[in-house]
């Protein structure tokens, strides 16, 4: 399974080309032309890359990481701060603000989490969809193979070899069938989770932090204006320009 990871698309687009190839080997033939492009469609339908969904999952547990780091760093940013310079600051207000903050990571934390665990077993099924399409191609192509090599050894063979081989190619038909609508449910549950998760994910980061207020208005510092000794204070008539300037504009 590492390997159709590793392969990525490559898998399905192998197992096009092989499908094709059996078509071409069997042609004229009905049936190997109803199967082929029936496990033809489906391959295509199904086609994906394991390895980049891999990839993302990666990057979202890298990211998993950094929220945890963000969250440690904000939680521990205050330590230097001693309890004689707090009194002079909004402690309450502090405390507020970084709860808010933490709680904010934890959620977006929560539903990156879940997104990574759906897109993991999308990788998955992608692999195991790969694999199986591979496989019913190969199996395919055999079937086309040993058909046609039926012809060089009589019409008895031949036509023995053409009652097997649509006997064969029903077998191969629904089992296609079957991997196919199983594949497709699980797609569709997976694809229903990443969707949810993701515009829960752009709903939390798209939204602004809630404007902290004071817990007590009482204890909020009353800040008047600072007055330096010898500097020159605005005043009502200070925009005004002097007379002997005004004359002169």
């Amino acid at each position: 399974m590492g390997f159709m990871h590793h392969l990525g698309a490559g898998a399905y687009t192998t197992a096009l080309a092989t499908t094709s190839g059996g078509m071409a080997i069997a042609t004229p033939n009905l049936a190997f032309a109803t199967v082929g492009r029936t496990l033809m469609l489906q391959t295509g339908v199904m086609l994906s890359s394991p390895s980049d969904i891999d990839a993302l999952v990666k990057g979202l547990e890298e990211l998993i990481r950094d929220l945890d780091e963000t969250k440690k760093s904000v939680k521990t940013a205050d330590t230097a701060v001693d309890d004689e310079h707090w009194k002079k600051m909004g402690r309450e207000e502090h405390d507020a603000v970084v709860k808010e903050y933490c709680e904010q990571i934890d959620r977006s934390k929560a539903c990156i989490t879940d997104l990574s665990r759906a897109l993991g077993g999308v990788a998955t099924m992608s692999a195991v969809g790969a694999g199986a399409c591979l496989a019913l191609s190969c199996i395919f192509l055999g079937f086309a193979v040993a058909k046609r090599s039926a012809l060089l050894f009589g019409p008895a063979a031949a036509a023995a070899g053409e009652a097997v081989a649509t006997m064969l190619l029903a077998r191969l038909r629904i089992a296609a069938a079957n991997i196919f609508k199983n594949n497709a449910r699980a797609w569709g549950s997976a694809a229903g989770i990443v969707g949810f998760a993701g515009f829960i994910i752009s709903q939390i980061m798209s939204s602004d932090f809630n404007e902290v207020t004071p817990t007590n208005q009482d204890k909020t510092p009353d800040f008047e204006q600072a007055v330096i000794k010898n500097l020159p204070q605005e005043t009502s008539s200070s925009s005004r320009l002097p007379s002997s300037l005004s004359a002169g504009i």
